[in-house]
């Protein structure tokens, strides 16, 4: 997860610990992802 801004590495985390159905990656202050993190695939329950 080292290249995913802060950011989204702490909403994938909670997203993971808390069991959340939605992930929201999107992000007016930070530049756009320009591929889908390999973490998001991990959370089974999205």
């Amino acid at each position: 997860m080292s290249d995913i801004p802060p950011k989204f590495q702490a909403r994938i985390k909670e997203a993971k610990e808390q069991g959340l159905t939605e992930l929201d990656l999107s992000s007016d202050d930070y530049p756009l992802l320009n591929s889908i993190p390999i973490e998001v695939f991990e959370l089974e329950q999205l």
